[in-house]
């Protein structure tokens, strides 16, 4: 592990994460936080209804990528992927979250989140980044209730 890969890579996120806070009169910027076993902990969230949040843990082999209330995920450095290529990509990401072009489908058992599918879209209606996850070990349960939600712009 680069530990001069891993703070470049979170003072850039946290610089654009920064950025998109300032936009938007109700966004806030929470971070870096250290969080154990987890790494640097940021967070852009509005309080704004209907609003999605976006949790990032970056570090230079990885990105772990939380948003709203069921999705997760990772992206993973390639080869030959520089940062900035990275870093476009979660710049891609809260694009999406913050103009409302996100959208998550969640299945619940009593109340227990089993599995997750989400979409994130790009300006022009195309979806580019899917995500789909299963959190229990289990078959969806014939029970589950699914759920839609489509996120609103920040404001």
């Amino acid at each position: 592990m680069n530990m001069d890969a891993n703070v470049a890579i979170l003072r850039e996120v946290t610089d654009l994460v920064s950025e998109f806070a300032s936009r938007f009169d109700r966004a806030s910027m929470d971070g870096p936080t250290p969080e154990r076993g987890a790494g640097m902990r940021l967070e852009l969230s509005c309080s704004a209804p209907g609003t999605a949040r976006a949790v990032f843990y970056p570090d230079d082999d990885e990105i772990n990528v939380f948003l709203a209330q069921a999705t997760w995920m990772e992206l993973f450095k390639r080869k030959r992927q520089e940062r900035p290529e990275r870093v476009r990509e979660v710049r891609r990401i809260l694009e999406a979250v913050v103009n409302g072009r996100f959208e998550e489908t969640i299945w619940r058992v009593k109340g227990t989140t089993v599995r997750s599918k989400s979409v994130l879209y790009a300006a022009d209606g195309e979806a580019f980044l899917k995500s789909s996850g299963w959190q229990r070990l289990t078959w969806l349960d014939p029970r589950a209730k699914g759920t839609r939600i489509k996120y609103e712009a920040y404001s």
